[in-house]
């Protein structure tokens, strides 16, 4: 009875093992030719995408550096435009004509003649716009004869002392007390109150390296230079014209009507063809005559 009883069992046992056996050998894994090919089409795919984000870098940086090449080149034209559109070459304010570089007198400060002290070289002025400094030039409209205007010119000179307050003066806002230097005393009677009054440093704009780049920059007199805008395409990335009325070139200061201004600028990071990426404007601007 025990031995029969067991004999089943030992049976049963046998069987479900040869199924699950059986099971596991019918389930067939991947051939080494199976498993290069799963492989090379994974690696295409990630080249694909791999160059497709390359593609897609020099992309985002072609238009990042074109947007910095037009906004560079866009801010040293207006820093130029508003300077240069206030220069009056008739009245001297063009100093320096050259190809890299233009030097002139840029206005500063601006007010009207309230009283005059020729004695001492004073003269109180109501201040309409920045305040007279120390060491500015000036230039003072002398008037003369009220009713004859052939004898009417500017009259230059320098600022030798200026302090705030005009106590000679009556009109409310800022005043001052300008001592000047380089004003005649027949120059002092042709001055009327209200006689128009300006100050100016002389400025020169042009392309100068700093740090092994050219920038545009400015050199108030003989002072450092400041870099403004850049970098520039070398040297070149700067360049003046000074036009007459015909719009014919000329080298002579008083018949500047209008300066031709041409930026440049290279940047380091190549476009879709290699080649460094760059932008050009060329703008004119009319002068104050």
């Amino acid at each position: 009875m025990n031995t029969e009883s067991r004999s089943p069992g030992r049976t049963s046992s046998s069987a479900g093992g040869n199924r699950e056996s059986t099971r596991l050998g019918g389930r067939r894994g991947l051939t080494l030719v199976e498993l290069l090919i799963a492989m090379v089409a994974a690696g295409v795919v990630m080249a694909a995408a791999y160059q497709l984000l390359l593609t897609n870098q020099r992309l985002y940086t072609s238009q990042r550096e074109n947007v910095i090449g037009h906004q560079t080149i866009r801010a040293g034209s207006e820093i130029l435009f508003s300077e240069l559109r206030e220069v009056s070459p008739g009245e001297g304010d063009l100093l320096g004509m050259q190809q890299r570089q233009v030097e002139f007198r840029a206005l500063r400060a601006f007010g009207l003649v309230c009283h005059v002290n020729a004695p001492q070289s004073r003269l109180s002025v109501m201040v309409l716009s920045d305040q007279f400094a120390i060491g500015q030039g000036i230039a003072v409209f002398v008037e003369n004869e009220p009713e004859i205007a052939s004898d009417d010119f500017w009259s230059e000179a320098s600022v030798q002392n200026a302090s705030s307050g005009a106590g000679s003066c009556t009109q409310a806002g800022t005043l001052q007390t300008i001592t000047t230097s380089g004003l005649s005393s027949t120059v002092y009677d042709g001055i009327r109150a209200g006689a128009p009054i300006r100050s100016f440093d002389p400025y020169t704009y042009g392309a100068f390296q700093v740090g092994g780049e050219w920038y545009l920059g400015r050199r108030v007199g003989g002072g450092t230079v400041t870099p403004l805008v850049g970098p520039l395409d070398g040297e070149e990335g700067l360049r003046f014209q000074y036009l007459d009325s015909s719009g014919a070139a000329t080298t002579t200061a008083a018949d500047v009507r209008r300066i031709r201004i041409t930026l440049e600028t290279r940047s380091g990071a190549l476009d879709g063809q290699g080649q460094a990426i760059t932008d050009v404007l060329t703008t004119d601007v009319f002068l104050r005559n």
